[in-house]
């Protein structure tokens, strides 16, 4: 998911660079190894489009909004539409740490359930979850009415919550979730990876 408009940022957070290689790189080559089939869903797409050459060894699309405007959730919508896989993980560009492990434990759930979340205390993080086309009715009917949020279809379809103890197995920083908003954050981010090596 690459086509937030960044506002509280400022500028666009897929390019931001730590230890010399862009989110938006790290991303693709992580999901890679879980994937043949990896979509960007942006509404920018020249910015993107060395991706397919650089990772010729993958499928990467890139693929813009079928109905703009409308946030995350017509983003999932937009990629799960165009996703040849029945299930699909979503994450968002701005996720630097994502843990392989993880990813890999989520999708355990996938053939089970339509979504399969990350839940820690009241807190879900959509953008680092996995959807089934199961979802996209559902996903469209609230589309339609001008809801944009996500977790408000949950109750049409399967859902599985990770909770908080399994996640913490896997990473027991949470930093797998860790999210650039702000300035700020791309600081934690920047000292967070020179501390790990």
């Amino acid at each position: 998911m690459a086509g937030g408009k960044s506002k509280r940022f400022g500028k666009k957070k897929a390019f931001l660079k730590i230890r010399g290689r862009t989110l938006i790189d790290q991303i693709v080559e992580k999901m890679g190894r879980l994937s043949n089939e990896i979509i960007i869903v942006t509404n920018i797409l020249k910015k993107f489009d060395y991706l397919p050459k650089k990772f010729d060894y993958l499928n990467v699309k890139l693929i813009k909004d079928i109905i703009p405007y409308k946030g995350s959730l017509g983003g999932i919508y937009s990629g799960l539409l165009f996703a040849k896989n029945n299930s699909t993980f979503v994450v968002a560009c701005d996720m630097p740490f994502l843990n392989i492990s993880l990813l890999k434990h989520i999708i355990s759930y996938s053939k089970e359930y339509d979504v399969v979340i990350p839940k820690v205390d009241n807190f879900f993080e959509p953008l680092h979850a996995t959807y089934s086309k199961r979802c996209l009715k559902p996903i469209k009917k609230l589309i339609d009415s001008d809801n944009l949020k996500i977790i408000d279809f949950f109750k049409e379809v399967s859902v599985k919550f990770v909770e908080k103890n399994e996640i913490e197995k896997f990473d027991p920083n949470f930093m797998s979730l860790f999210n650039i908003n702000t300035l700020n954050d791309f600081k934690i981010a920047t000292e967070w990876r020179k501390s790990q090596n």
